[in-house]
């Protein structure tokens, strides 16, 4: 089961790895994780039960990936582990 730290851990992680490489492919940073959107992704699970914090580091995982896509970029060689 995922924690809340694993959670802030991984958005931490995401958001600087794939803000550097965007930096160089693209001239700038990008959206790349959405606190909000996880949250509601996990509604149907009890709030910060351990249920919920594997649900938002799943949602925060496929939101990488996603957003990644939109713009080109591959989160998984970006983080150089496969997470999407």
């Amino acid at each position: 089961m995922k924690t809340e730290q694993d959670y802030r851990i991984l958005v931490k992680e995401i958001n600087d790895a794939v803000d550097a490489v965007a930096k160089i492919k693209l001239g700038r940073t990008i959206y790349i994780t959405d606190e909000c959107v996880d949250s509601e992704q996990c509604e149907n699970e009890v709030m910060l039960s351990a249920e919920y914090w594997d649900c938002m580091y799943q949602s925060a995982c496929q939101g990488a990936g996603q957003r990644c896509e939109d713009k080109d970029l591959d989160i998984n060689e970006i983080l150089g582990r496969v997470i999407y």
